[in-house]
């Protein structure tokens, strides 16, 4: 047993849980803070609810030869895998791996080697498990030149969409609306945009009826998932 029910329920302060203001994180510059699990280790961007059994978003560090025992993940869970190897019951997820799980989903968590995951848990919505390798998609072109992206998932009822986006380098998007909210995982390069620079590392979210104008003097590519904010 990891640790026991007092701590499994202490609830801990709220990390950028207000959803009415623009947040932003530089993990580079954030010290790791070590999980229930020996060898792993976390940064916490977002987070509501009780420490344990919460809404959050981290960056997860897994040492070489870390497991985390059997666990259950309400409200499901979904990883991009951003460095070294993944695995599960499931198999074994190198970078790039894009990992969706629904709710009630149960699984043994380790990385052999090491890895370096972005984790989103209580926060999936969908009814099929979806495993991809984003290496193998294909980049598709959109509306604005030196944009290409990557679609991982859309849920039209809940209004959500899910993308990795590579911005060529000197790209200009115009100031655009995000209605339902932003959120963005800066996964390479540098993005700025109307409240600052962000370097490889950041993690921005814009709340619902905000705007910003974006640029890349150098491209960058991002995790991005518009929408969404309403149903946490």
């Amino acid at each position: 047993m990891l640790t026991d029910r007092k701590v499994l329920n202490k609830r801990m302060p709220q990390i950028n849980s207000d959803f009415n203001i623009f947040c932003s994180a530089r993990l580079n510059s954030m010290k790791w803070v070590p999980s229930p699990a020996p060898g792993i280790w976390r940064k916490r961007v977002y987070m509501d609810g009780p420490s344990e059994s919460c809404k959050v978003t981290s960056i997860v560090r897994y040492d070489a030869g870390a497991h985390f025992p059997p666990h259950d993940h309400p409200g499901g869970e979904e990883i991009l895998v951003l460095d070294g190897t993944f695995s599960d019951d499931g198999g074994n997820f190198s970078d790039g791996w894009h990992l969706l799980h629904p709710d009630g989903f149960r699984h043994q968590s380790y990385s052999e080697e090491g890895c370096l995951i972005l984790v989103k848990l209580r926060q999936y919505s969908g009814k099929e498990t979806v495993l991809q390798d984003t290496e193998k998609l294909e980049w598709v072109q959109g509306s604005t030149n030196g944009v290409t992206c990557k679609s991982l998932y859309r849920n039209e009822e809940l209004g959500i969409s899910t993308y990795l986006i590579h911005y060529a380098k000197d790209t200009t998007i115009p100031l655009q609306n995000y209605p339902e909210g932003k959120e963005i995982y800066v996964l390479n390069g540098t993005l700025v945009d109307s409240f600052g620079t962000h370097d490889s590392g950041s993690w921005l979210r814009y709340p619902t009826g905000s705007a910003s104008k974006l640029v890349t003097r150098n491209g960058c590519m991002l995790y991005v998932q518009n929408g969404g904010l309403q149903a946490l």
